[in-house]
């Protein structure tokens, strides 16, 4: 697993026995054996839990859960984060701030994506992982929170622009999407 993790993800073969194991010891995955991944044997079967698939679930149906995650996230330089804890932001700051990760997740998930197909494992990759964008669910939840969430907070959504940067994201994912198309099926 550390090798398949390594040619999808480009990273090192200990980094993803790393990542898997935070993910076992965080309960979102789980062996058949009952040990961390970093113990297995080749063949030895790794699963998604049914706490992981309760998350991904979240994820697409309303944006508090990101929002929540956005504390322990590395994000990027290209926007203009603060460091206040997510619970003390403005219901302004933290719906941008909660955006601007979806940005992120379109922006980075485009790039490994491309890489994968310029690597032509693009394929091999689907089989494994299926077709479903991460940042498809993220931008859902979002869209979700602005509609029912956030609306009882903001009253002038075209004054903050939020509907137009999330039309604006969309399309950005759509474009990606596209271009990875000529040749796939993504």
């Amino acid at each position: 697993m550390n090798a398949i993790g390594a040619s999808y993800f480009a990273k090192k073969p200990e980094q993803m026995s790393d990542m898997l194991d935070e993910l076992y010891a965080e309960r979102l995955i789980e062996s058949d054996r009952g040990y961390a991944p970093s113990l297995l044997s080749p063949g030895d079967a790794i699963t998604v839990t049914p706490r992981a698939r309760k998350i991904w679930e979240e994820l697409a149906t309303n944006d508090t859960l990101l929002g929540c995650f956005r504390d322990d996230l590395h994000l990027s330089e290209r926007h203009n984060w603060t460091r206040i804890p997510t619970h003390q932001l403005d219901i302004r700051q933290r719906c941008r701030e909660v955006l601007a990760l979806c940005q992120d997740a379109v922006e980075g998930e485009a790039a490994e994506l491309l890489r994968l197909k310029n690597d032509d494992i693009l394929d091999d990759f689907r089989i494994e992982f299926g077709n479903e964008w991460i940042s498809d669910r993220l931008l859902n939840g979002f869209s979700a929170g602005i509609y029912s969430f956030y609306t009882r907070y903001i009253q002038d959504w075209s004054y903050f622009g939020m509907e137009d940067e999330l039309l604006s994201l969309s399309r950005r994912l759509a474009e990606v999407r596209g271009g990875l198309n000529q040749d796939d099926n993504v």
